[in-house]
């Protein structure tokens, strides 16, 4: 595994290659090597916030910058914390655990491949090890679990059941060749790209889109019986692993590479433009290994317009975006919300003995409040409307000069004060919650 340690913060990282879209949750899988503990780390040691010192002090030593530091700790389990600390965490798995995308229960895998791969950054072996290629296609397949998802994966390794179909709408007869079926936002925004493109003098039209799971079986066995099965996993799906099934992809124009449809000015057309209406090249021309099929540029998915325009710009076939949503570690914060809005805060927001801890600082500045300090920065002061606070280390706060005693102490960590999420609430009157149930951020990393 050839070794890349981002040394940039991730919160640049994030701003410099990545924009925030509030999108729909992507629905997937990928298969662990093992459960994990999905607790947070809980040592009992006293001190709240003495184990993510020790942490950091150790970390920053390695090279690592407060972000990362912040994203290793979000993933510790007992286990990882003590290796860390007693130094039996190798580099390789420090890079690993930096990845916004890693997933600690594949960490087997991700060493395994790497070694089987050195030509690798760690970032490749991560995210291939995500999409499952450490395995052979249709080996550990995951069945879908919510199929009419617009952002459903679908491909060797996430199949659909025999007995699914969709919601679906026929498509108007001068948009397809013959009886044809869509979801209804897919037909409708293929329609209005029809439209626009015919404006440009491109004709766009549909050869092929929803198949059921008993037309797929007979489409493969016909292919597997002209040119065997090795040759027709090239260019045909498995039944249950066709796309075709969700409603959401269509052929366009051709489904033929005799056609060369990729020297066409119509191709040319719908790879400038296809994102603009929330499809995507599915299986694009060099991402065979990824994919698992030869080039097609007649196949389109619809995943909506902010997935699509971030695949098309990025180069990222489906499966490298999915493969890189940013997951939460078990030691991590989940989503922060007041008021239906979310709150980012970055490393201003830890879990420290299994409790949430909020910067106090980064959360006024959220919430658009002035930033105080007195006595050489050991009480910070929050303004809010018509009241103001002062915070210090320990369990007493105040009020508009009123003193509030918290249930927990306020620690000092690297220059910002932390309180924990309930005695934020009730000293600053605030309705802040956490979401329930983790959805990967839309935004992949890279």
């Amino acid at each position: 595994m050839r070794s890349f340690f981002p040394k940039r913060r991730l919160s640049r990282m994030l701003a410099a290659g990545l924009l925030v879209f509030l999108l729909p949750a992507v629905v997937f899988a990928i298969p662990p090597e093992e459960p994990g503990d999905p607790s947070p780390l809980v040592l009992d040691n006293g001190d709240p916030a003495a184990a993510y010192r020790d942490v950091s002090a150790l970390l920053a030593r390695r090279g690592l910058e407060r972000d990362q530091i912040a994203q290793v700790w979000s993933r510790l389990d007992r286990e990882l914390y003590h290796r860390l600390m007693e130094g039996a965490l190798s580099q390789r798995e420090l890079e690993l655990l930096v990845l916004p995308y890693c997933h600690v229960e594949n960490m087997g895998r991700y060493l395994d491949y790497g070694e089987r791969h050195p030509e690798l950054t760690t970032e490749q072996v991560a995210t291939e090890v995500n999409i499952g290629l450490d395995r052979p296609f249709y080996q550990g397949i995951q069945m879908v679990e919510d199929p009419d998802s617009q952002t459903v994966l679908v491909n060797k390794y996430h199949q659909l059941s025999p007995d699914y179909k969709p919601d679906l709408v026929r498509m108007g007869t001068a948009y397809t060749y013959g009886t044809a079926y869509l979801q209804r936002e897919a037909w409708e925004q293929f329609k209005a790209m029809a439209d626009q493109a015919r404006t440009e003098g491109i004709r766009l039209w549909n050869v092929s889109s929803y198949r059921s799971y008993g037309t797929q079986e007979r489409v493969y066995d016909r292919y597997v019986s002209q040119d065997g099965q090795s040759l027709a996993d090239t260019y045909s799906a498995r039944p249950g692993s066709s796309e075709h099934q969700t409603g959401l992809a269509l052929d366009i124009n051709t489904a033929s590479v005799q056609a060369h449809f990729e020297n066409t000015p119509t191709y040319a057309w719908l790879v400038e433009h296809c994102a603009e209406y929330g499809f995507i090249l599915r299986y694009p021309e060099g991402k065979e290994r990824i994919t698992g099929y030869r080039f097609e540029p007649w196949h389109y998915r619809y995943v909506g317009k902010d997935i699509a325009k971030l695949c098309m710009e990025r180069d990222l076939t489906y499966e490298e975006y999915v493969a890189r949503l940013p997951v939460q570690g078990t030691n991590g914060v989940p989503a922060l919300y007041i008021q239906g809005r979310e709150l980012e805060l970055g490393s201003g927001a830890l879990m420290l003995e299994g409790r949430v801890y909020l910067s106090a600082g980064r959360l006024a500045q959220a919430l658009g409040w002035r930033v105080g300090t007195t006595f050489g920065g050991e009480e910070v002061v929050l303004y809010g409307g018509e009241h103001w606070y002062t915070l210090t280390t320990g369990q007493n706060s105040q009020r508009d000069g009123q003193r509030v005693e918290l249930s927990a102490p306020a620690l000092m960590l690297e220059g910002e004060l932390y309180l924990a999420l309930d005695d934020l609430n009730f000293l600053l009157e605030l309705d802040l919650g956490l979401e329930q149930t983790y959805v990967s951020d839309t935004t992949p990393a890279m």
